[in-house]
């Protein structure tokens, strides 16, 4: 069985993927582009890894070394991660090959240019990172047979918290207590919400807020421009030890809304033991039980997010056996050993449908165009 992945970049738990998958013995090609993060973890595991530039308007000698890649290859199934990489894929398909084709979606949107690609492409099966992916992707009309839930596992051996140097370099004054959230700031993350309910917080110096990420909403950058002189609050941008910084947190928080996925940066605070604050919507209620691993709030609701905060931060014994639960809620519910067996499962099923998926998949999605 052989799998072509394409993907403009894998992170760490897509890597420590398809490395389980080849170890299992199933043979991949996985096509990236040239920064190649972390594809040493892929090619200890048997991943053959080249690098491909995906491009929304492909030109046409790339599309010929394409397709002479994938003419040599031969595959039976193609994993696509990113659209840009499945339209150059289907753009450059030969005409006398076949396989069965998965797209994955991490969030809770498709916009109509991608459902008409994902429909000419024959895709069988959608990969949703969550169920309330799976759920978006059944209200717009996506026929539940080609839906699968599949979560993006991690481990908690592979994060380590940041030492107290490396919060230094980012301004954090030694001993403090530090309120942690990582995303790229969408409007979707609510990032907003969670400033506000950080200044609600008594005047404590000792407590900071801690934002790591680009941020792109606007509601967000106002407020980021207004706190400029807050000496609690950081906006550090990008921080690729993202992960580790969550780890020296005390509390972290994803205020996201409905539509947001999985959150990997919920996850990575979980498996390092630090309770997680989010909202009872979305993907982030999927993995943090209220008073179990952390606490739920309604989205948008400044007070209780607030009111939450200093529960946590307030009582130690709440704090730490959320964190104790936390880790074991990684290694039981959401372990990468789950998501290697759900999709070794799941190629062997579609490599036994052969040709007969694509044409099926050709014919039985619905006109949402």
């Amino acid at each position: 069985m052989r799998i072509l992945v394409v993907a403009k970049h894998v992170d760490a738990p897509e890597a420590h993927l398809f490395a389980g998958l080849a170890r299992s013995g199933v043979e991949i090609l996985a096509l990236i582009r040239p920064e190649r993060l972390h594809t040493a973890v892929m090619e200890a595991g048997g991943v053959q890894v080249e690098t491909r530039v995906w491009s929304r308007w492909p030109w046409f000698r790339g599309l010929r070394d394409l397709r002479e890649r994938i003419a040599a290859w031969k595959p039976n199934v193609v994993h696509s991660l990113h659209n840009d990489a499945l339209y150059n894929i289907w753009r450059a398909w030969p005409r006398n090959q076949s396989a069965v084709w998965i797209a994955y979606r991490g969030a809770a949107f498709l916009s109509r240019a991608a459902r008409r690609m994902y429909r000419r492409c024959g895709v069988a099966r959608i990969a949703c990172i969550c169920e309330s992916v799976r759920a978006a992707m059944l209200r717009i009309g996506w026929p539940a047979e080609q839906l699968v839930t599949i979560y993006k596992g991690h481990d908690p051996s592979w994060y380590r918290p940041a030492a107290a140097d490396r919060l230094s370099m980012l301004g954090l004054p030694p001993n403090a207590r530090v309120v942690g959230a990582a995303a790229r700031w969408r409007g979707c993350k609510r990032g907003d919400v969670l400033v506000e309910a950080f200044q609600r917080l008594p005047a404590d110096p000792r407590l900071h807020l801690l934002m790591i990420g680009e941020v792109t909403d606007t509601r967000l950058k106002r407020l980021r421009r207004n706190q400029v002189d807050n000496p609690r609050i950081h906006f550090v941008g990008f921080q690729p030890d993202a992960a580790a910084l969550l780890g020296a947190c005390a509390v972290t928080v994803m205020p996201s809304d409905e539509t947001d996925g999985l959150c990997k940066a919920v996850l990575e605070s979980l498996a390092q033991g630090v309770p997680c604050i989010v909202s009872n919507v979305g993907g982030p209620s999927e993995i943090v039980r209220d008073g179990v691993e952390g606490l739920c709030v309604p989205p948008g609701d400044v007070p209780a997010l607030a009111a939450a905060l200093r529960r946590l931060l307030d009582d130690e014994a709440l704090r730490r056996a959320c964190g104790e639960r936390a880790i074991a809620r990684v290694r039981d519910a959401f372990h990468v050993s789950a998501t290697i067996q759900r999709y070794h499962a799941l190629y062997e099923e579609l490599f036994n449908m052969g040709t007969q998926a694509r044409f099926a998949a050709r014919h039985s999605l619905p006109n949402m165009s």
